[in-house]
């Protein structure tokens, strides 16, 4: 960092290492692998929002709700790919209950969801 600028100085931060700094921010991933640390971006949770929007719009539509359970299998079946432990959760159903949006509603349960307004793209 000293050679590509110079002038930092995470002192300014109150943050005695770089590490400590990234740390803060909570925008970074930090694994520790023996004596190395390695840093990543933490992944957007508006990929979330987008695939289980989605995937209401395509299967329920607007103010339709739709079981939690049946919508993971469908996000699972659509997106393949698509791991909910990247964002800190076990499996997609998690992922769906944690949604806090003023675009959906869960039930008191946290069984069921919908789409309450559509989200521009």
């Amino acid at each position: 960092m000293a050679t590509i600028k110079p002038d930092f100085d995470t002192r300014t931060y109150r943050r005695a290492k770089l590490s400590g700094l990234l740390q803060a921010l909570d925008l970074f991933e930090i694994k520790l692998e023996g004596s190395q640390k390695f840093v990543r971006k933490k992944p957007s949770f508006a990929k979330v929002l987008k695939i289980v929007h989605d995937v209401i719009i395509d299967y329920r539509g607007l103010n339709e709700w739709t079981s939690i359970n049946l919508l993971a299998i469908e996000i699972a079946k659509i997106n393949p790919d698509f791991n909910p432990r990247i964002f800190g959760y076990q499996n997609i159903q998690e992922i769906i209950k944690a949604i806090d949006s003023k675009y959906f509603e869960l039930d008191a349960d946290k069984t069921r969801i919908k789409l309450l307004s559509i989200k521009e793209k």
